[in-house]
């Protein structure tokens, strides 16, 4: 599945492709929103969540796999899950279920929309409660095709319905908003209003037998049934909050979660409840207390939130680790050794290639917004209000080394153990040449925070920052030029793979919009290549070639050409990216808001197919003098085609129809040009030199 990022110009067609080879590292085993937990026994389950994240375990919770699903599934929130047993089951979006078998995702069905709850008595026959939002109304959705057709039933009620549940194949509770009540005695062909004497709206429902069951909901509602769900009795819990689902083990024992962290548990059938606040202030969507009554129960939640409980809900244990702190800046001194700057003076280290983080102590709780190593050892790190410290032991000790500067400093940057620049607000640039035992202020013209600082070598360098700011030095920043850009952007990284090549981008905080420029003229020229709907925080390149940005919800882009075309990539987290650190073209880490760290070994999957159509452009002869035959190939029937110069200026752009074509370019100088040639779904370049 192919989709497009709006281009400034046909030329620099972006065509994106969607992978997934990035790892969750921090939090472990994910810090993305879990939605739903359900375990078959004490040692079996899965839970699933936002960015069709989807956990598996067999072993009650100590490690977790990945489930993967179709990879054009990629960004679905998954809200509902139900098993039969440790491998078999079901787990679905608003809009899509997807059948697992033996663990793994075999196969995906559309569902109707606006589900809140399913329930299946066997893997073929199954039930689904929610909304008919063009009727308006509540309805029950049956299937015995294993979710490939449904049958609905309307309450004919403007409320929907919320949990369903059944204790065998023909009988069956529904609950909803507004206090509603269903219930079937012949598998869903008719469902019978029942008096639940509440208006409060319920959100879910279960039975731990055929005749006793329990419902939750708003404003502290519980009512419990002991007749199969005939009539009901409401039950007082002691609490004043909303509660977002229950479980229970057994006729007695069970639990119901708060929208506030708490969790209620009862041993006497909801005679009497116990609050327990685990200490986590995170949200809490779903719990599943195992079968049996053996105590064991799981709890998910926001940002990765996993609780176990091996007391009946009378104490519980957190199973995701690592920590939340927002990360900022990042870099790797080799494969296994790296550093995490980000909130209230935080710097993480790992010695095992991100596995495990350990804090360090900083001397400092001011924000670390830029972190830099020179060597195995020598390390700096920049923040707010002027802070810089330096460690010469691989941060096992920090000495502070700011000079004094009130303006906040966001990026840092030296060429060895002596030389170095940082930058920040009020336009601030200062610089050492001895380590950071003294700084010196340089004048820049401007009053503009600046937030990105690009060295190529002890000459050469630029800077970029707020309303599209633009600096370069040419001496050592001993002097500073403004140079002139061609939109008003928040440049918040700059990066330069060579003395022509320089990328910028940046971000329209307002408007939530992001773009790419591109120099391959030193900067005289910069080029916007494309704009997304998200602000581009950073961006990297490893090698000429291949480079990375880091943005906003989540979403990485690479390139593998120097630039004229990238492919989005799946980082499976929809937080906000702020870093990048990568050794070479493959391994690499990326950093963001709630602690959140990626890996990947393999430059992030990159889709072969797509690599390969938009680079598989021939051009000859090349070197030419006078005239070159392009060849698009055979799936090329019509479409555009735009030349232009090392700097990315259009020269030229025509229509062309089926076949090769022929183009004059004697008039051209001497020196390099590149090609697109593109249609609505394709986009493909090559290169020529001019002699």
């Amino acid at each position: 599945m192919k989709k497009f990022i709006a281009l400034i110009f046909a030329a620099l067609a972006c065509n994106l492709a969607v992978a997934q080879s990035w790892k969750w590292m921090n939090p472990v085993p994910t810090g993305n929103t879990l939605n739903t937990v359900f375990f078959t026994d004490a040692l079996n389950g899965y839970a699933a969540g936002e960015i069709s994240t989807v956990l598996r375990t067999n072993d009650g919770g100590s490690s977790w796999s990945c489930v993967d699903l179709p990879w054009d599934y990629n960004s679905l929130t998954l809200t509902n899950s139900f098993f039969l047993d440790a491998g078999n089951g079901y787990i679905c979006s608003n809009s899509f279920m997807f059948r697992i078998t033996d663990g793994v995702a075999v196969s995906w069905e559309n569902t109707p929309d606006n589900v809140n709850s399913m329930f299946f008595i066997d893997m073929n026959n199954g039930y689904i409660a929610g909304y008919n939002g063009f009727f308006s109304v509540g309805v029950i959705y049956k299937t015995t095709d294993g979710g490939t057709t449904w049958t609905e039933y309307s309450t004919g009620n403007p409320n929907p319905l919320n949990g369903i549940c059944f204790t065998d194949a023909n009988h069956g509770i529904a609950v909803g908003s507004g206090g509603l009540i269903y219930k079937t005695l012949d598998a869903g062909i008719t469902w019978v209003q029942q008096a639940s004497n509440t208006t409060n709206d319920l959100n879910k429902v279960c039975f731990p037998s055929a005749l006793t069951g329990y419902a939750c909901g708003a404003y502290s509602t519980v009512l419990k049934t002991v007749d199969g769900g005939s009539s009901w009795s409401v039950l007082l819990s002691g609490a004043n909050d909303n509660f977002s689902d229950l479980s229970f083990s057994s006729v007695n024992n069970g639990s119901l979660i708060t929208q506030s962290s708490k969790i209620l548990t009862t041993s006497n059938g909801g005679l009497t409840w116990t609050t327990i606040s685990p200490g986590i202030n995170q949200f809490f969507n779903s719990i599943s207390m195992g079968p049996g009554g053996n105590g064991t129960g799981f709890v998910v939640g926001g940002n990765g939130t996993i609780l176990k409980t091996t007391t009946s809900g009378s104490s519980w244990t957190p199973l995701n680790s690592g920590f939340s702190q927002d990360v900022y800046a990042m870099c790797f001194t080799d494969m296994n050794t790296g550093y995490a700057a980000g909130y209230g003076g935080m710097i993480m280290k790992t010695g095992n290639a991100g596995t495990n983080w350990v804090p360090l102590s900083t001397g400092t709780t001011k924000e670390m917004n830029a972190i830099t190593h020179i060597g195995s050892s020598t390390l700096y790190a920049a923040g707010a209000n002027g802070t810089v410290i330096k460690s010469g032991d691989a941060g096992a000790n920090w000495i502070s080394i700011g000079a004094g500067f009130i303006p906040s400093l966001y990026s840092i940057f030296f060429l060895d153990q002596n030389t170095g620049w940082a930058s920040g607000d009020m336009g601030k640039i200062i610089k050492t040449i001895d380590g950071g035992a003294n700084w010196t202020t340089e004048v820049t013209g401007t009053n503009e925070l600046l937030y990105s600082l690009y060295f190529l070598n002890y000459s050469t360098g630029w800077a970029t920052g707020s309303n599209g700011m633009v600096l370069k030095t040419t001496d050592g920043g001993n002097t500073w030029t403004i140079q002139a850009f061609p939109e008003v952007y928040e440049l918040m990284s700059v990066t330069f793979t060579d003395e022509h090549t320089g990328y910028i981008t940046g971000g329209r905080f307002f408007s939530s919009g992001g773009a790419l420029f591109v120099t391959r003229n030193g900067g005289v020229d910069w080029v916007k290549v494309f704009e997304t709907y998200y602000p581009m925080y950073t961006v990297t390149f490893p090698d000429q070639m291949n480079g990375y940005i880091a943005c906003a919800s989540g979403h990485i882009l690479k390139t593998l050409d120097g630039g004229y075309n990238w492919t989005e990539e799946r980082s499976n987290t929809y937080y906000d990216l702020r870093s990048l650190s990568f050794l070479d073209a493959n391994y690499g880490f990326t950093g963001g808001l709630f602690g959140t760290i990626l890996k990947t070994t393999d430059g992030g999957g990159v889709g072969v197919e797509n690599h390969t159509k938009t680079s598989s452009l021939k051009i000859s002869p090349n070197p030419a003098t006078d005239k070159i035959t392009i060849s698009p190939g055979r799936e090329f029937r019509s479409g555009t085609l735009t030349v232009f110069d090392i700097s990315g200026k259009c020269l030229l752009e025509k229509q062309f129809s089926a076949g090769d074509i022929e183009l004059n370019v004697g008039s051209l100088q001497a020196g390099m040009y590149y090609l697109r040639v593109l249609n609505q779904d394709q986009v493909m370049s090559g290169k020529f030199l001019k002699k």
